[in-house]
């Protein structure tokens, strides 16, 4: 009799708590992925951002358009949470297929 007591307290916690706000940043200058016209955050890639955010209760997603430099340097400072890019740099890895023994 407990236990289903405690699930439904739970539940109606959870219905009644505050959305977290998340502000997530995203490149201002990398069309058609992702790109500012006048005061909005378009492109591809924010499109799914969106989408993804419609799905995740909870949470407010904010997306915020930065030059890609200066996003990094954000987190960096843990001024913003997350940073959403296009990029793979695969080239830039250095994976040995063999180790020097």
């Amino acid at each position: 009799m407990k236990i289903p007591s405690l699930f439904f307290l739970v539940l109606s916690c959870a219905a009644l708590a505050k959305p977290v706000d998340v502000k997530l940043l995203v490149d201002a200058n990398y069309p058609p992925f992702s790109y500012v016209e006048g005061d909005d955050v378009k492109g591809l890639n924010n499109a799914i951002l969106r989408k993804v955010a419609e799905q995740m209760t909870g949470y407010n997603i904010e997306l915020v358009p930065k030059d890609w430099q200066d996003a990094k340097l954000a987190i960096k400072s843990g001024e913003f949470l997350g940073l959403a890019g296009v990029y793979f740099h695969g080239h830039d890895l250095y994976v040995p297929l063999f180790a020097a023994i």
